[in-house]
């Protein structure tokens, strides 16, 4: 056996057991899209702290009344990662063939035609998060 059909048998296997997510219909995305508040470091740190007992630590001053600094390395840590993807994350994507119907009025030597057509290649999308 080749380190090659090893890996490819693991591959399988893989997929197997991880199966991509079902497409979210685009009115549902749209709809989603428009509610979201957006990505907030205070908030995603808040709840952070908030949880950390459940880990077997606890937020607020320490027993000796000086101050949490896992709190602040809380905040520091999601402040960065929040920055991260509100800078650096790229989000692409892409518009199968036919995705894009379109709708009009053309020109031609005999007069006004309505055009109705599709893109017939696919297209490339940029976004970015926020």
């Amino acid at each position: 056996m080749t380190i090659e059909s090893i890996c490819k048998k693991l591959n399988s296997l893989v997929s197997m057991v991880r199966k991509p997510l079902n497409a979210i219909p685009a009115a549902l995305i749209l709809c989603g899209a428009v509610n979201r508040p957006g990505l907030s470091p205070m908030l995603i740190a808040s709840n952070i702290i908030r949880r950390l007992p459940e880990a077997g630590a606890y937020f607020g001053p320490l027993k000796n009344g000086s101050a949490n600094i896992m709190e602040a390395v809380e905040r520091i840590r999601i402040e960065e990662i929040v920055k991260a993807i509100k800078s650096d994350m790229r989000i692409e994507g892409g518009i199968n063939i036919g995705g894009i119907q379109f709708q009009g009025t053309g020109a031609s030597a005999a007069g006004p035609v309505e055009v109705v057509g599709f893109n017939i290649n696919p297209v490339h999308v940029d976004a970015i998060a926020r």
